[in-house]
């Protein structure tokens, strides 16, 4: 059979979808055989007893905006976190088959990502008006390696994933040419699905945007209906988080000049260098990523990397899939740029659209310039980056694999020391019975934790000085990333906050200090002393400090009340009450002023609170019990 045949079997509608499900089936089904790593799905997934309660406590998500832990780091920004659809889809899975692994890798993340690569594979099709090339375009990116992430991590399958294929439902819904009926239909059933993918992933929000350049590009009919229709979701979206108090930093601060021009374009080029050569892969957030000042020749590379794709944008404006597929590429990784704060710098499967745009600008770009062996060229490709993706999933086999991968994969020390105590703690509750650790790579692994401060001489004054000396070249390295100061001051807290819970506890006290000299700023480290240390001088510096903040937010809100828990203050009664009132839907503020007033004997104010809980979020069996006693005292009387 020649090439032209070929060609011609392969211009059917079904051939081209059953290649793209049996590729993308093959490629990824090492993940199938992964099991809970750690990596967030234990917490999450198989430890969280919220979502294994009735449905009822469930919904609670939908109005809480606080992750259970202070995931703060790398950065001292704020981390936020209000993705319910992530809750949900966990709960449900949970509902079906319990914690089993194989279920949630082959209902979430693997069916979803081969059903997201269907749904685009329309998408495309019918924005293209070329089937061939929207089949090339979608499977090459079915198969690509930066979504090794995305696909094993199982909490991104509950959230991410799921939330994309809602987004792209809503985007398909919009291109149907409908009337009548069936396009109120369609607009309900957009206006709900954009919004249900808010609620798994900010990454999202583009999806309006995205509508809106589809839209305008052609003549869609109903178009102005439809742009409204999906920014009322939106503006829905950013008025629900503003009402649960879910904010993330200012956008116009100081730094923002030096975020958008110095270090949005080097994440950028770090982005394009994993996308063309997906070779060094690793689940560690700014893994291998160099960071440098304003004029040095690498920032000024990277400067002129990012200017020459706007360049490219509007050369190919007259080429709408090209100068599209380019706008869609910088608007999908720009929420990923920290132009805007956020917690990391460079997570991989933020790269979900912005690899597919890029593939499809390349494609069409190409096929002009390639007319002979195409067919080869793309199976060739397809092998190689479907090989580096189903070897990569092997990786996440179980936890020891996956962190011992991340641990070899980096070089900075206080980056390896978190990973081994990410490691340490899945050894503890690795979730499957069956797994049995490689005992030379645990005592490894363990020794070199409990080394960590001594082997690099990091309690040393000559150490100390040299990593606080004023270095110009690793000033960025100390405000965003880690080979820095502040990577050395988590690796000291990881130490530290294993001896907390496992002792011994002698020692704890000198590793906070040490923490805190290498980086003051840091709030776990303050946290952490606050509780431990119990001069006034710094208790009451770092108290009127959170006070201030705690009235403009309600997570140093958060902060702050848990604090004063800790150490019985006698302002807590005050300030839970206060917070309570400023912040009246944000549960565990209210859930804090309940205690408070027990503790203070106000019962009458623990009761009006604990109705509140029991009915809208039925978070704790004590609040109906504090009813029942409650209402049974007053009748008695």
């Amino acid at each position: 059979m020649n090439l032209e045949n070929i060609k011609t079997k392969l211009s059917s509608t079904k051939i081209q979808l059953f290649l793209i499900v049996i590729v993308a089936a093959i490629t990824w089904s090492t993940s199938l055989t992964t099991e809970f790593t750690g990596y967030d799905d234990i917490k999450l997934i198989v430890d969280n007893e919220v979502i294994a309660s009735d449905f009822s406590r469930i919904l609670q998500f939908f109005w809480n905006s606080f992750s259970s832990s202070f995931n703060t780091a790398w950065t001292n920004q704020q981390t936020i976190i209000h993705r319910p659809l992530e809750q949900y889809g966990s709960a449900i899975g949970y509902k079906l088959w319990g914690a089993s692994a194989w279920h949630f890798h082959f209902f979430f993340n693997y069916l979803l990502h081969i059903i997201n690569s269907i749904l685009l594979f329309f998408i495309i099709k019918k924005l293209s008006n070329n089937q061939m090339l929207s089949f090339v375009s979608v499977l090459i990116w079915t198969v690509h390696p930066l979504h090794n992430e995305a696909i094993n991590m199982l909490t991104s399958g509950v959230g991410f994933l799921f939330a994309h294929f809602f987004s792209f439902i809503a985007i398909y819904l919009n291109l149907l040419k409908t009337e009548g009926k069936l396009l109120i239909l369609c607009l309900l059933g957009s206006f709900i699905c954009l919004f249900l993918g808010y609620m798994g992933s900010e990454m999202t929000v583009i999806a309006p945007l995205v509508l809106i350049l589809i839209l305008f590009s052609s003549e869609h009919k109903h178009r102005l209906v439809k742009v409204i229709t999906a920014l009322v979701s939106l503006l829905l979206y950013f008025w629900h988080r503003s009402s649960i108090g879910c904010s993330q930093g200012d956008l116009f601060d100081n730094d923002f000049l030096e975020r958008t021009f110095v270090l949005a374009p080097q994440i950028l080029f770090h982005h394009i260098k994993l996308f063309f050569f997906p070779i060094k892969l690793s689940i560690d957030e700014q893994h291998r990523m160099i960071l440098e000042n304003a004029f040095s020749p690498f920032h000024l590379a990277c400067l002129a990397l990012s200017f020459a794709l706007i360049y490219a944008l509007f050369h190919f404006h007259q080429e709408k899939m090209i100068s599209g597929a380019l706008f869609i590429a910088g608007l999908s990784i720009s929420l990923s740029l920290n132009v805007i704060p956020v917690y990391c710098l460079a997570r991989n499967r933020y790269t979900y659209i912005f690899s597919l745009a890029l593939i499809i600008a390349l494609v069409f770009y190409l096929s002009r310039h390639l007319k002979k062996n195409q067919i080869v060229l793309v199976s060739i490709l397809v092998l190689i980056l479907g090989t580096r993706s189903w070897v990569k999933s092997l990786d996440w086999a179980n936890g020891e694999k996956l962190w011992t991968h991340t641990i070899d994969s980096i070089d900075d020390i206080g980056a390896k020391q978190v990973w081994r105590y990410q490691l340490l703690q899945y050894y503890l509750n690795p979730t499957n019975k069956s797994f049995k650790a490689n005992k030379a790579i645990q005592d490894k692994i363990f020794e070199d934790f409990n080394n960590f401060i001594h082997a690099n001489k990091l309690e040393q004054k000559e150490t100390i000085n040299n990593y606080r000396k004023a270095n110009p070249s690793s000033y960025l390295k100390d405000k965003y990333s880690y080979n820095s100061r502040k990577s050395i001051a988590s690796g000291i807290l990881s130490k530290a906050m294993y001896l907390k819970q496992y002792g011994p506890k002698e020692n704890l006290l000198d590793h906070l200090n040490l923490a805190y000299v290498y980086d003051p700023h840091n709030i776990q480290t303050e946290l952490q002393l606050y509780i431990h240390v119990k001069e006034e001088e710094y208790k009451q510096g770092f108290l009127q400090e959170l006070s201030v903040e705690a009235s403009q937010n309600p997570y140093s809100a958060k902060l702050l009340l848990s604090l004063l828990h800790n150490q019985n203050s006698p302002v807590f009664y005050q300030l839970s009450q206060k917070y309570a009132e400023l912040y009246p839907r944000v549960q565990i503020i209210q859930a804090y002023y309940f205690d408070a007033a027990l503790k203070t004997q106000k019962y009458e104010e623990a009761y009006k609170v604990a109705t509140c809980l029991s009915k809208k979020y039925h978070e704790d069996p004590r609040y109906d019990e504090f009813i029942g006693n409650y209402e049974s005292l007053l009748l008695s009387q």
